[in-house]
């Protein structure tokens, strides 16, 4: 299951859709966006073209640490999450990522833009964050969750 955070970037969000499905995303994926504010711009959210198995969610928090705090994510046998500022380019990307993916590990992609070593577009098995206990640390709300992972 993707989560994908927004914040009141409807443009780059409709640019990351647009190109997830190019490239032929056919994993899930839920848009969380915080109540008030998707209500304020229901129609435009509601104008876009979401991949297929992809849905919004409505949270109560605002910040991207709070938002996935917010759901169950064990029930999932893997979870990633991508970003609104992201261009999807490789074909089938999120087949690629789950395929690395062992069962105890967490693979990351390279972006293009920052350094390849640094974590992007990451997806977790679950049992790895069974063993840690959380996909974004209790307390951070937005910025250094690639250095805790990264660290990890």
């Amino acid at each position: 299951m993707w989560f994908l955070p927004t914040r009141r970037r409807i443009e780059l969000l409709t640019q990351f859709l647009h190109s997830a499905i190019e490239t032929g995303i056919s994993t899930p994926g839920r848009i969380l966006v915080q109540k008030d504010e998707f209500l304020e711009l229901r129609d435009e959210y509601e104008a876009i073209k979401l991949p297929e198995g992809w849905e919004y969610k409505l949270t109560i928090s605002d910040g991207m640490g709070g938002k996935i705090r917010e759901f169950d994510w064990k029930q999932y046998e893997w979870v990633g999450w991508v970003v609104d500022d992201l261009v999807a380019r490789t074909e089938r990307f999120d087949q690629l990522l789950l395929a690395g993916l062992n069962g105890k590990n967490f693979v990351s992609a390279y972006d293009g833009g920052q350094k390849p070593t640094r974590m992007c577009v990451p997806i977790f098995s679950r049992k790895l964050l069974e063993a840690v206990g959380y996909i974004y640390p209790p307390g951070f709300w937005h910025t250094y969750v690639d250095d805790v992972w990264e660290a990890l």
